[in-house]
């Protein structure tokens, strides 16, 4: 299992991005967790399944990332890149 110095560099690329991304994912999804937040301006609450959901998005964030650099390894590790 040899990885390619290209593979190496487009998975640190990769994770670079996704981390400074991921401060702006928290940011657009905190607002919508919290009570009295609505898009048009008008007082709203969050609660329930949504906002067990909501609170949900920055995990399902790291784990397309997670899930992008191991397969990002096994398609470099079979020669296919």
């Amino acid at each position: 299992m040899q990885l390619g110095i290209r593979a190496i560099i487009g998975m640190v690329i990769m994770i670079v991005v996704a981390l400074l991304l991921f401060p702006l994912v928290q940011d657009s999804v905190g607002p919508m967790v919290t009570d009295n937040y609505s898009g048009d301006g008008e007082n709203a609450t969050t609660s329930g399944a949504t906002k067990t959901l909501l609170e949900q998005v920055p995990l399902f964030y790291i784990l397309a990332i997670a899930l992008g650099v191991i397969g990002t390894v096994l398609v470099a590790s079979k020669g296919l890149a």
